[in-house]
């Protein structure tokens, strides 16, 4: 697994999943909805932390959707209607830190 050289785990826990992807356990509260996805994937930040980017991957950690959200937002969405069904891993930038976050794509 590759790790952001900006983001410090500390004080934070982790679990490895079966797949190989790393699920962050951490203090940033963040919904993402609804899960599983058919088309549109709602981030929200529930402290109205800053969402800044985001990247979509498949288990083999290729990246398969990237950006960056438009200001300072702690409500977006993301367009995976295009995503053949499976389970991606969803990483989310935010002025709090970094989420990871498993989603299934219907």
């Amino acid at each position: 697994a590759s790790f952001d050289p900006y983001f410090s785990p500390s004080g934070l826990s982790y679990s490895t999943c079966a797949s190989g992807v790393v699920e962050i356990a951490s203090p940033i509260d963040f919904n993402f909805f609804p899960n599983p996805v058919s088309a549109i994937l709602n981030i929200e930040s529930k402290k109205n932390a800053e969402l800044n980017s985001y990247r979509v991957c498949d288990f083999t950690g290729r990246v398969i959707l990237e950006g960056k959200f438009n200001g300072a937002v702690s409500h977006a969405s993301i367009d995976v209607a295009a995503l053949p069904r499976g389970f991606y891993c969803t990483e989310v930038k935010t002025s709090d830190g970094i989420l990871v976050k498993k989603i299934s794509k219907q």
